[in-house]
C-alpha cells in the first residue's frame, strides 16, 4: 500500500528569487543592446551601400566633406577672428561707457 500511496503523491516545484528578478532583465537589456549596437555599426555602412544607389545616399554636410586644411591657415584664420571679436568688444566697452557718463552728468543737472 505504501507504493501505491507514493505514486498518488503529487510533486509540485516552485522556484522563487529573492531579489525580485529586475536585475536580469536589465542586464539582459544592457547585455543585448551593447550586442545589437556592436553589429549595427559593424553592418550599417554594408547594408546601406547594398541597398541605396548614389543618389539616394545621405550626403555629408559641406563642412564634413572638405579636406583638411593647412593648418597655418588655419590658425590665422582663427587668430583673425579672434582679433575681429576683440574689437567688437572693445567698440561696445566704450559704447557702455559714454552712456554711464551721460546718465551721471543728467541727474546733477537736473537737481541745479
Amino acid at each position: 500500500m505504501t507504493s501505491r500511496a507514493a505514486r498518488r503523491q503529487c510533486i509540485a516545484v516552485r522556484a522563487e528569487s529573492r531579489s525580485g528578478g529586475g536585475g536580469g532583465f536589465l542586464a539582459g537589456v544592457l547585455v543585448g543592446g551593447a550586442v545589437f549596437g556592436v553589429l549595427g555599426f559593424l553592418f550599417a555602412p554594408q547594408i546601406s551601400a547594398a541597398l541605396l544607389t548614389d543618389e539616394q545616399r545621405l550626403k555629408l554636410p559641406r563642412f564634413l566633406e572638405e579636406e583638411a586644411k593647412d593648418p597655418e591657415k588655419t590658425k590665422q584664420d582663427l587668430a583673425d577672428k579672434i582679433a575681429s571679436l576683440n574689437s567688437a568688444i572693445d567698440d561696445v566697452a566704450t559704447q557702455l561707457k559714454a552712456k554711464e557718463v551721460t546718465t551721471e552728468v543728467e541727474p546733477d543737472s537736473v537737481v541745479a
